[in-house]
């Protein structure tokens, strides 16, 4: 019975469907970001939901894994596993978006001195032509 239980996450038609579509849809995201010019709002929107749709097959399966450990009656109910696993999903993704996204970010756009000697040459001469100090170049 429990190898049944654990196993019917990929026999249920009605819960594959729902982290297809899902995976669909996170897909159909991103390339609609890539394609088309959206206002920052609305590309910000699609990242959150592409990260909820991408993450949401993730957690069904561990909601789903979780009740079938047990064979407890929700693990063959769609409906009251996305019902466990939706305000998880969201939980997950609101906290990766106020924590890791911004850390990932902030590490990704450091500067880097420009370090080429034919160009710190060219800002010395014009700097000096300016009569101003001379900048450093970053990148």
């Amino acid at each position: 019975m429990t190898f049944w239980c654990l196993s019917s996450f990929f026999v249920n038609p009605a819960i594959l469907s729902l982290a297809a579509a899902s995976l669909t849809f996170g897909a159909l995201l991103f390339v609609l970001k890539k394609k088309h010019a959206f206002s920052t709002k609305t590309k910000i929107a699609m990242v959150y939901l592409h990260l909820a749709s991408v993450a949401f097959p993730l957690v069904l399966f561990g909601t789903h894994f979780g009740c079938s450990a047990l064979c407890m009656p929700c693990y063959n109910e769609p409906l009251h596993l996305v019902g466990l696993a939706l305000p998880l999903t969201i939980a997950i993704v609101a906290a990766g978006g106020l924590f890791f996204f911004p850390a990932l970010f902030t590490f990704r756009s450091k500067n880097s001195r420009i370090e080429s000697r034919w160009i710190q040459e060219f800002v010395e001469k014009h700097s000096s032509k300016l009569g101003i100090k001379t900048p450093r170049i970053y990148a």
